[in-house]
């Protein structure tokens, strides 16, 4: 995933045919896998990402989803009034 980083800083967010046609189909595969994807629990499995069972997760998906705004946030993907 940080080559897939870099690939997309270096040329502004635009990949070539032959990238994108390998992302989409081990995103398809993804999705395969994982047809009904009803929490962020079950999002985060299908990314591959270990989360605790229990309140123990369900704190380490919220620090995950407050500090992926903050990054947003920061990058100005977000207008002030977003709350």
């Amino acid at each position: 995933m940080d080559e897939f980083s870099k690939v997309l800083d270096s040329n502004h967010g635009c990949l070539s045919s032959e990238i994108e046609d390998g992302f989409q189909l081990k995103l398809k595969g993804v999705l395969g896998k994982h047809k009904k994807i009803d929490s962020w629990r079950d999002y985060f499995m299908a990314l591959g990402k270990k989360i605790p069972e229990g309140e123990e997760g369900d704190k380490v998906i919220y620090e995950r989803l407050i500090q992926a705004v903050k990054n947003s946030r920061r990058k100005e993907y977000h207008a002030d009034t977003d709350a």
